[in-house]
């Protein structure tokens, strides 16, 4: 609605402001009014509205229809139902795919959605394809741009610099790769050259069998057509062609000077004309059924039946300098894409709102395709990238919030639309939805709380805490930081809760200043820990839970502002362990958020025990929670890890089967441990995040059941280079052998879009799931023979268990191990073993004969031994006896010398004193002569050893056994003096030591051993000593 003379009414600026800008459903305005005002839009002379705000009629009228009409106006812009207009929960969440994210170049045309498996998008370095997780560049076969993209299930036409083409996936998960079929030849011979194919349209699936012969139409400089899936072409206009675009039945073409209106089936249906100058760029109608073209830079046109009126609209005049290049329509509402203004969005091509653009969150500014896709989101082809709007996502980012990078901690919104957002770095005031933050001066951040207590805005902040009032903050408390206040039983007492225990405040609610209105009445004696959240069990009893220490149960002397009893409640009292308690209110009761689930207190035994209501059916009582609410229509709300569980039902008493939702917080997560919540008046939930706040839509929290279903792109076999395996049935059989398949999960569903992460698992082999990766291929090595079931699938967060993929691997037994094998080993085996037994019995035979050789052996062998010691035993004792005759023989030689020595002593003794008395015989008288010879006689009878040489003989032979035998029995004819010489030769005597024994001369002895050499027949040359001696 525009309002064109402004100054004719007396309403103030703001408030003309207020009615442009948001009063945009005229229909429930009264007959009249609504007649006066359809009556000022449509014609340009004054209405009758003007006439009544200006007096130009009878003043009775005016004196009883203004008043009427000026309440009614009024109630309209002020208390009316809320017109279409973009509030926060229509502004989706922005996911980014830039330049580097998608790996291709900045310009990206167009966008395909229609294959369920993959987003198609164009682009200047190629054809780029998302999986829902990663993105890949194609190259197209003549190496050029591609401009334009239509998808199919696993079917692409693609259309590029002199190049039109079809790419099947049809075949992937038979083990071939995509294929490309070049359709330019054909299309050249029939049509003739062309450069680039801009458009590129997919028929829709309501179509007839005739009209599905023909499934993508496209368009280029030089004329249009369509091809079929086996890639067959047909002409449809010939050109020149400026631009082409779908419309409700088919598709239109701007040629030089018309529009020409084709259905799906390839019939020209309508032509209408156009000036030369104009761009189409798309066709709509709108709500009065009438044709509107967007025409590039010449705003919006609407057909008469007869000829094109400029529009007048403020849409229309906005898209005139920001330049269309796209429409794309969701549900009831129309999105622009623009080449310089971003998104802009429409439901009358009236009035209009910009909600995507470069300041608040768009890559880029310049719009070149949009399209929405069967789960509710839209696909933004942009200058820099792709955009995902995830309108199908529970999250929503605050209008006039996008560009907050704080964290956000607390949120209040007011009944008047206004707002405050506690962050970080301090607290920021919003005068309604999308208006410019003002920060409010003199409170630090971190905020805590921002609650309304008693129609005052409070605020808690690390340094205390205090009230905003008319833009202003007000402090109470500056003593110490401060979480929160909280009544008590008291309506004029409350109690704050520091960092270093309680401070009583009193309130006085007649008090005109916030100062005077809330008072500090100290700090509570007697007790310092941290107390971030509180409650009341009776009057004066008060629970207090700490982080890391447990929970407190205080009794508070209220009047002397000190604690009197402190009871600690930690893991001896029950609870699992003393960290991550926090103290919740769930249905009136008081429960504990831990570690291992919710506990709560037992006043019968005054312990801490495990929630024992019907929420425990619906968590893991092994799990770390953070915080649980209530909303105000009874749903439970549950922080846990990465994201937010809702169970839709009215307080946990009405607990049955409550349907669970969740919403994942992957990406914007919530600054643990300061998770908060706020429930908004509209439905929605405020929940502030690590980058500023999101809200968060029930109705569109996900099921546990819709999670996303992963899907087996493809299968590599590693083993083999460039090698892809087929899946039928949902099972893949090898060959034997050892294998390493690596598989391609894919899973598109974009609300999921880059969020998803995997998991896998071998049945046979371990029942655990692996640990979630965002990495897609997934190797499997080291497959053995046999039948291995593997599973796949998608992982969002424990609370959301997602649709499982299987598959079976049939790895062919080694041909050893096949059934008939193994029979015939059996058999062979069988075989084996009884000629084994045979031959075995045969070998222990020989073995024990061998055995019995053996021991013979052995007993020879000891009996040898034996033998030989017992004769090694009788040589020593014969060497023994041998020495001891010699020992024997020795003694006896010995006194033998020394019989033979006496004997030769006296036998020269004789001589010496025969020799003396013949010298003495010439000088005696001869009358003494006759004595002396007789002396000389006895003397010679004296020499004769005869008796003593018998006696002689026996001692030698004794020590010389059997000499005298010996020598007597050889040489019979040896005389006594020769055996005499032999027996002293024998003894080893000299010459001269024999002739003493011998009174016989050293002369006669020489001949007499002469002789007996002879006689024992001696040559010269042998010694007779050494013969004697051997005799």
């Amino acid at each position: 609605m525009q309002i064109t003379n402004r100054k004719s009414l007396s309403l103030p600026q703001r408030h003309i402001n207020s009615l442009h800008i948001t009063c945009t459903n005229t229909s429930t305005f009264p007959p009249i009014f609504d007649y006066l005002i359809s009556q000022r839009i449509n014609q340009n002379t004054d209405s009758q509205i003007d006439k009544v705000l200006t007096g130009s009629i009878p003043t009775f009228w005016y004196s009883r229809l203004f008043p009427l009409l000026l309440l009614l106006f009024v109630l309209q812009v002020f208390g009316g139902s809320p017109c279409w207009a973009h509030t926060d929960a229509s502004r989706a969440i922005i996911q980014h795919f830039d330049r580097k994210s998608i790996g291709g170049g900045t310009h990206c045309p167009y966008i395909s959605v229609n294959d369920p498996n993959r987003i198609a998008v164009a682009n200047n370095l190629g054809l780029l394809l998302f999986d829902g997780n990663e993105w890949s560049l194609l190259d197209l076969p003549n190496g050029a741009q591609s401009r334009s993209v239509a998808g199919f299930e696993d079917l692409l036409f693609c259309g590029g610099q002199n190049f039109v083409g079809i790419l099947d996936f049809s075949d992937e998960l038979g083990g071939a790769s995509p294929k490309w079929t070049d359709c330019t030849p054909q299309i050249s011979a029939e049509s003739g050259p062309f450069d680039d194919v801009w458009r590129m349209f997919a028929s829709p699936s309501a179509l007839t069998e005739e009209a599905k012969e023909y499934e993508a139409v496209f368009s280029c400089s030089e004329f249009a057509g369509s091809l079929s899936r086996e890639g067959e072409y047909r002409e449809w206009l010939s050109g020149p062609i400026r631009n082409s675009t779908t419309w409700k039945e088919g598709v239109a073409f701007q040629s030089s000077e018309s529009i020409h209106f084709f259905d799906w089936n390839g019939s020209e249906i309508e032509r209408i004309p156009l000036q030369k100058d104009w761009k189409m760029e798309g066709i709509a109608r709108n709500s009065a059924n009438k044709v509107i073209l967007m025409t590039h830079a010449h705003g919006l046109q609407e057909w008469d039946g007869n000829a094109w009126n400029e529009s007048q609209t403020a849409l229309s005049k906005h898209l005139r300098e920001a330049r269309v290049n796209c429409i794309e329509k969701m549900k009831d509402t129309w999105f622009i894409g623009t080449s310089n203004g971003g998104i802009v969005s429409t439901i009358d091509f009236d009035r209009f709102q910009i909600p995507y653009a470069e300041e608040s969150g768009l890559i880029s500014n310049s719009v070149l395709d949009i399209k929405a896709d069967r789960t509710g989101n839209i696909w933004v082809g942009l200058e820099g990238g792709v955009d995902l709007l995830k309108y199908n996502w529970p999250q929503r980012t605050p209008s006039g919030l996008e560009e907050l990078k704080e964290a956000g901690h607390a949120s209040l919104h007011l009944s008047n639309g206004s707002r405050y957002w506690g962050t970080s770095q301090g607290v920021y005031f919003q005068s309604k939805s999308g208006a410019p933050l003002k920060i409010i001066s003199d409170i630090p951040g971190p905020i805590w709380s921002l609650s309304l207590r008693e129609n005052d805005v409070w605020v808690c902040h690390r340094s205390g805490a205090g009230v905003i009032s008319d833009g202003q903050f007000h402090s109470i408390i500056d003593e110490t930081g401060v979480w929160n206040i909280w009544p008590s039983s008291d309506p004029n007492i409350w109690y704050a809760g520091t960092y270093r225990g309680l401070i009583q405040i009193k309130y006085a609610p007649r008090g005109r200043h916030p100062k005077s209105r809330w008072q500090s009445l100290g700090a509570m004696v007697g007790f310092e820990e941290s107390s971030r959240f509180l409650r009341e069990e009776s009057p004066g009893i008060w629970w207090v839970s700490h982080p890391y220490k447990g929970a407190f149960r205080l009794e508070l002397n209220e009047r002397n502002h000190s604690v009197i009893r402190t009871k600690t409640y930690d893991a001896s009292a029950g609870f699992p362990d003393p960290l991550q308690i926090n103290m919740c209110n769930l249905d009136t009761r008081m429960v504990f958020a831990t570690s291992k689930g919710f506990y709560q207190w037992d006043a019968a035994t005054d312990r801490m025990i495990p929630d024992g209501s019907a929420l425990s059916n619906w968590i893991d009582v092994d799990r770390s929670y953070q915080r649980i609410y209530n909303s105000p229509s009874g749903n439970i709300w549950i922080f846990a890890d990465r994201s937010i569980r809702m169970l839709p039902l009215a307080g946990v008493s009405m607990l049955d089967d409550p349907n669970p939702r969740f919403a994942s917080m992957g990406q914007n997560p919530v600054p643990t441990p300061f998770e908060a919540i706020e429930f908004l008046e509209n439905g929605l939930v405020c929940i502030p995040i690590e980058r500023g706040f999101t809200y968060l839509t029930p109705d569109l929290m996900h099921q546990v059941q819709s999670g996303p279903r992963v899907k087996i792109s493809h299968v590599n076999h590693l083993n083999v280079a460039k090698s892809q395996l087929s899946i039928e049935d949902e099972s893949i059989r090898l060959k034997a052998g050892v294998h390493a398949l690596e598989f391609k999960l894919s899973g598109l569903n974009s609300d999921w879009a880059g969020l998803i992460e995997y998991q896998w698992r071998i049945q046979n082999v371990a029942e655990q799931w692996s640990r979630p990766t965002s990495n897609s291929r997934i190797t499997l090595s080291g497959l053995q023979p046999g039948t291995h079931a593997v599973e796949f699938r998608a992982f969002i967060g424990e609370n959301m268990p997602c649709a499982v993929t299987p598959v079976t691997i049939f790895v062919s037994a080694y041909w050893y191990q096949l059934i008939w094998v193994r029979i015939l080993g059996f058999f062979l085996c069988a075989s084996l073993i009884v000629v084994f037994f045979r031959r075995n019995q045969g070998i222990l035979e020989a073995k024990h004969l061998i055995q019995k050789q053996n021991e013979r052996d052995q007993r020879m062998k000891t009996e040898q031994a034996m033998k030989a010691s017992m004769e090694k035993t009788e040589m020593a004792l014969q060497a023994q006896k041998t020495a001891a005759k010699e020992l024997q023989l020795a003694a006896k030689n010995k006194e033998l010398a020394s019989a033979t020595m006496h004997l030769v002593q006296k036998a020269q003794l004789i001589q010496t004193i025969d020799a003396t008395l013949q010298s003495l015989k010439t000088q005696i008288p001869s009358k003494n002569q006759a004595e002396v010879d007789s002396l000389l006689n006895i003397i010679k009878d004296g020499g004769k050893l005869d008796d003593a040489w018998d006696d002689f003989t026996k001692q030698f032979d004794q020590v010389h056994v059997e000499f005298h035998q010996r020598i007597t029995t050889r040489y019979p004819q040896l005389t006594k003096t020769d055996f005499k010489l032999c027996t002293y030769l024998r003894m080893n005597l000299s010459s001269k030591e024999i002739a003493s024994l011998m009174f016989v001369s050293l002369r006669a002895v020489e001949v007499s051993r002469s002789r007996l050499r002879k006689r024992l027949g001696l040559s010269k040359s042998q010694n007779l000593i050494a013969f004697i001696q051997n005799i």
